[in-house]
């Protein structure tokens, strides 16, 4: 065993690049589009209205009716997950499926808007994808 070299430290350096990695991931997860829509759906499970809202741009109607589907979603137990985004400069488009209990799937295109440095929900562009066939 080389000299100063204890079980004890390589277990302790382990934990800390360990958290330190965990750490790093999680605060990128929450960056970009991906972020915003994390927060964004977050916010209408924990039904905080407010802090929905502040992740939207558009008209208030439009984020009264996609925020009471979404929340219906949620309260059926549906999943979301986030397949597809694409970037192009301040605008970004994502693709989602949500999923029932019984695996129904609904697929949904959201647009982002990037303004100033924080990426906001534009739910006028929220569509469903049309067939390729």
């Amino acid at each position: 065993m080389p000299q100063g070299y204890s079980p004890a430290r390589g277990l302790f350096a382990s934990v800390v690049l360990a958290a330190l990695t965990l750490g790093i991931f999680s605060q990128s997860e929450l960056k970009g589009p991906e972020g915003t829509i994390h927060r964004y759906f977050l916010a209408i499970q924990r039904r905080d209205a407010r802090a929905a809202a502040n992740l939207v741009v558009g008209p208030e109607a439009e984020f009264y009716k996609w925020s009471s589907v979404f929340s219906g979603f949620f309260q059926s137990g549906a999943r979301y997950q986030i397949v597809d985004v694409r970037r192009s400069g301040s605008l970004a488009r994502a693709g989602i499926i949500f999923r029932s209990p019984d695996g129904q799937e609904l697929p949904l295109i959201i647009s982002l808007r990037r303004v100033g440095r924080q990426w906001l929900l534009d739910l006028r562009g929220l569509g469903l994808p049309m067939p390729t066939s």
